[in-house]
């Protein structure tokens, strides 16, 4: 159930989908809170609704990753804090963004911790109009949140500034060595880097060509160990890049019966090898997993369809 595309690729349903702009953009709320309550009801947070018995305050939370140790790494406040609690949910430390110096970061959109509890964040510092990337940074935090050194820094030329969200999308720690996404106009890369902070520059792993990337590609998920990119469009579909092309693995845009709606995969990670993928579906508010070997897709979070 494999497909292979060209690299430029023409994507059907997307005039489709601009059609339902509007409905898309309060359904998007709704994902928010199902990809919340996701990750709630799979770490028992729901049983304790004061998670924060010490100070610092849950607000407006966007992404969470968990550490092998059962530690929670929240992006809370529009992305503007970073809130740590361990692995029965109790407050452990909070870093503070919204800093315009190079102290600290304004917005961040992605967090991991390494085996040591080093914190990485990655730092995005919008244009005057708040529709490019003009500035991306990748910082490193201690245990106990303090700013240790920043790993990366570079500034867009006006004219070079990418759509916005685009810079340092997805975030992988493995043996060393931190992993991003970043999407261009017309090609999508992945990128790693040194957590030690001896190189100036990141690697630049893979490249592909993708006509309009900075348009159409919603998500990324990485398997490092492999040097595999995976893509999820704005229409739905969920690709693998290889160098012959992309390989179609989930065809989405396609209209439920039993919801009434299109199918609009949104957000993709995979598990730790790298044999399935897991992602939320905007159109029918449920989460899923698919398997990279058969393809076979299950249903990992149910909606009640009452929304």
């Amino acid at each position: 159930m494999s497909e292979t595309l060209n690299y430029k690729q023409t994507e059907r349903g997307i005039m489709e989908n601009n059609n339902k702009k509007y409905i898309v953009r309060i359904i998007f709320g709704i994902f928010l809170i199902l990809t919340c309550l996701f990750v709630f009801k799979n770490s028992n947070l729901m049983t304790n609704s004061a998670i924060l018995s010490g100070s610092g305050e849950f607000y407006y939370p966007s992404y969470v990753w968990i550490a092998e140790n059962g530690d929670k790494y929240f992006i809370t406040n529009s992305k503007t804090q970073v809130l740590v609690v361990d692995k029965n949910n109790r407050y452990k430390l909070e870093i503070n963004g919204e800093v315009t110096s190079d102290n600290g970061f304004n917005f961040v959109n992605n967090v991991v911790a390494d085996e040591d509890g080093n914190i990485y964040i990655t730092d995005i510092r919008y244009n005057d109009h708040y529709d490019r990337d003009a500035r991306k940074r990748i910082l490193k935090y201690t245990s106990n949140g303090i700013l240790d050194k920043v790993l990366y820094d570079y500034s867009f030329e006006e004219e070079n500034m990418p759509y916005i969200h685009s810079s340092l999308m997805t975030l992988e720690y493995n043996n060393g060595r931190l992993y991003y996404a970043q999407r261009d106009f017309n090609s999508f890369s992945m990128f790693s880097i040194a957590t030690d902070g001896s190189e100036e520059e990141p690697t630049l792993e893979k490249q592909y060509a993708y006509e309009n990337a900075g348009l159409l590609i919603a998500d990324f998920a990485l398997d490092v160990n492999k040097k595999e990119v995976y893509i999820c469009t704005k229409k739905g579909d969920i690709l693998k890049a290889t160098e012959e092309g992309l390989i179609l693995l989930y065809d989405g845009g396609n209209y439920n019966t039993d919801f009434e709606f299109y199918e609009v995969p949104n957000e993709i990670v995979l598990n730790h090898n790298a044999t399935k993928m897991f992602f939320t579906d905007v159109g029918t508010r449920e989460v899923y997993s698919l398997n990279l070997e058969t393809f076979e897709k299950q249903t990992v979070l149910e909606s009640d369809k009452s929304l």
